[in-house]
């Protein structure tokens, strides 16, 4: 963003030509050298659209910025004028005015969105935090699992092949490759920070992110990080260990992975039976099965019950 509006100034002429032209349905939504929208309404809406865009937001080189409201998926009014129409009143709540003011309607700067889509009473921060599945709940998850890898901000960058062209992924690493793995992967781009200075001991992060609305499969070269083990960040699942030849994935629409790449995946979770025999050298004993009922041959008169010598207890 540039000021208010998403810029399209440091974008080639047919590039913003096309944008323009996809995105901007009325005259009304230019903003000067860009669009001024907010990410909801650009996407029509749609969801799994917004958590594909905030997953590349997140997973570049650089620091992410989000938008006040953003994180709601909030609309715009662009009906007002110049920059206001992404500068709407936060909907903190159903009640008057979004919960942003308690003053009368007529004296506010500008008017709370109160349209039956991106409305107030449809979208708010108290709607949001009680429900535990909103898009609210999901950026702050995103949030917290970007924090908690480093590599993210200050990891160098590598571009992996993949024939796919709807697929684009890359490795954050926080391992500087030298010139010689550099030279030996001339198809990839590397966009290296601080380039020479030793960074903090980590995994690397592989980032796969599916551009299209259709499902998409993904043939990887990652033959760098083979013997590794990809672990999908959000969920902690364990996928097959990468071998030599190219690394298979299946995404859906609009669908992402992020994994970090593992040597040691027992390392993660919480180890079974089976582990912790394994690490004592022992074997793993297997519960005795129930035998169930015993079958009685017909015309044989069954076993007494009773304890001996008296009778079964009423």
């Amino acid at each position: 963003r540039n000021h208010d509006e998403l810029t399209l100034e440091k974008v080639s002429e047919e590039e913003r030509d096309y944008m323009v032209a996809e995105y901007v349905k009325d005259p009304r939504m230019r903003r000067h050298m860009g669009i001024g929208r907010r990410l909801a309404p650009l996407l029509d809406g749609d969801r799994r659209l917004a958590e594909l865009l905030n997953a590349l937001l997140f997973s570049l080189p650089g620091s992410p910025f989000i938008y006040y409201g953003d994180e709601l998926l909030m609309g715009d009014n662009v009906y007002l004028g110049d920059r206001d129409s992404v500068r709407t009143p936060m909907p903190w709540s159903p009640d008057r005015n979004g919960g942003f003011s308690r003053a009368d309607f007529a004296q506010l700067y500008l008017p709370p969105l109160m349209d039956p889509v991106y409305g107030f009473g449809a979208v708010n921060v108290e709607a949001e935090q009680r429900n535990p599945s909103s898009f609210l709940h999901w950026m702050r998850s995103m949030l917290q699992t970007r924090k908690q890898f480093p590599v993210f901000g200050t990891g160098t960058f590598d571009v992996v092949a993949c024939g796919n062209p709807s697929v684009l992924a890359y490795v954050r690493s926080p391992e500087a490759s030298d010139a010689a793995t550099t030279e030996a992967r001339p198809a990839r781009t590397r966009l290296r920070r601080n380039a020479g200075v030793e960074r903090a001991a980590g995994n690397p992060v592989l980032c796969v992110h599916n551009l299209s609305r259709f499902a998409q499969p993904a043939d990887l070269d990652l033959t760098e990080w083979a013997g590794r083990t990809p672990v999908e960040l959000l969920g902690r699942v364990r996928f097959p260990v990468i071998a030599t030849q190219t690394y298979s994935v299946t995404l859906g629409p609009y669908g992402f992975y992020w994994f970090e790449l593992v040597l040691r995946p027992e390392v993660h979770g919480e180890p079974g039976p089976a582990d912790a025999a394994r690490a004592d050298g022992g074997a793993v004993a297997a519960a005795p099965a129930d035998p169930g009922p015993t079958r009685v041959p017909d015309g044989v008169e069954p076993a007494s019950q009773s304890p001996p010598g008296g009778e079964a207890p009423s």
